[in-house]
């Protein structure tokens, strides 16, 4: 630099020193608290809570700078469906595909946090009750609290124990009042009963059946007369329709 008058002064061998790099120390926390380590750069951390995650670095003259950052954890999802049906409410549709019989089922899938999910269906499958009754009766028949006095098929609609609609059958054969007929008897319910010994040679009861040179029918025995029964003229006898005692 220079003065007035003329004068001028130099500055040489100008020597600065200082601290090329300074040691550093780092510490991690986390709020809320589950998470700490002294490492600059922490690797395999798996965490588990959402929250905020906060280094600070100290340098060996005391000076610290600190940063944060803000971690959303997402969680994988499990649920479970229970479900009872009955067979008349089938297919059962879950998450896109139909079932049909009782069982555990699952589902994988990735949740709306990029997580692997897996979903439970427990199932089960109620079958509905359909019972058949044959009965015969002389006068009249009570079934499911209502009296019968004609033969017939007859349906009774219900839920059962299950909650599943039923249905049970009744196929119910009343005896006919007392009738004597000689021929083309035809019958697929009621008894033939003779009041008197019967006399043929066919055998009674069934039109296929091979005829027998003599056949007695006995007063008081009943027999079933099948559904295509027939007794050609030439063959008459007499007998009474009756299924109950007197």
């Amino acid at each position: 630099f220079s003065l007035q008058k003329g004068f001028y002064w130099a500055i040489d061998d100008v020597t600065v020193s200082g601290i090329a790099e300074l040691e550093h120390t780092y510490s991690w926390t986390s709020a809320p608290a589950s998470f700490g380590s002294n490492e600059q750069n922490p690797s395999n951390i798996l965490p588990r809570n959402s929250g905020q995650y906060v280094v600070t670095s100290t340098n060996s003259l005391g000076c610290s700078a600190t940063q944060a950052v803000n971690v959303s954890v997402g969680t994988s999802s499990n649920d479970k469906t229970v479900k009872e049906l009955c067979s008349s409410e089938l297919p059962f549709m879950w998450n896109g595909t139909e079932y049909t019989s009782s069982g555990i089922y699952t589902y994988d899938y990735v949740n709306g946090s990029i997580c692997a999910s897996v979903d439970t269906l427990d199932l089960t499958i109620n079958q509905s009750t359909n019972i058949t009754e044959i009965a015969s009766t002389c006068t009249s028949y009570t079934w499911h609290g209502t009296n019968y006095t004609n033969s017939g098929e007859y349906l009774f609609n219900y839920t059962n124990a299950k909650g599943c609609a039923s249905v049970d059958t009744l196929r119910l054969a009343v005896a006919l009042p007392n009738v004597v007929v000689d021929r083309d008897i035809v019958s697929g319910f009621e008894h033939i009963k003779s009041v008197n010994n019967i006399e043929s040679n066919k055998v009674i009861g069934h039109s296929a059946a091979i005829p027998k040179t003599y056949v007695i029918f006995e007063a008081g025995k009943s027999i079933l007369l099948l559904p295509g029964f027939k007794v050609e003229e030439q063959h008459t006898f007499k007998a009474e329709i009756k299924a109950c005692e007197d």
